[in-house]
């Protein structure tokens, strides 16, 4: 309750010394008032800034990664194992110029 009281009144403090230009003022206001959330921050107590996470999570992708295992080593086929394969490919189709 208290943080939403102070942002009130910065941001009423910060209008009124926008009004009347008084530029040095918003900086020293607004350089205090970042030391401070940064000394609190470090005191552990965290931001509040769930809303903010949850909304930038929608926009992430929802794809799920795998573990993809180390590639084993490739095993080389014989030059016999080749020909055994591509025997009964060849003999489906007629050789050319054979009138078939």
């Amino acid at each position: 309750m208290a943080k939403w009281v102070a942002l009130i009144f910065v941001g009423g403090y910060s209008l009124n010394l926008m009004a009347y230009h008084g530029w040095p003022d918003l900086a020293v206001l607004w350089l205090s008032v970042g030391v401070a959330s940064g000394f609190i921050y470090l005191l552990n107590a965290g931001l509040e800034l769930n809303w903010l996470t949850g909304w930038t999570s929608r926009w992430r992708s929802r794809r799920a990664l795998h573990v993809v295992p180390p590639p084993s080593k490739r095993r080389t086929p014989d030059q016999d194992d080749i020909y055994d394969a591509i025997d009964p490919v060849l003999e489906k189709f007629p050789a050319p110029g054979s009138g078939a």
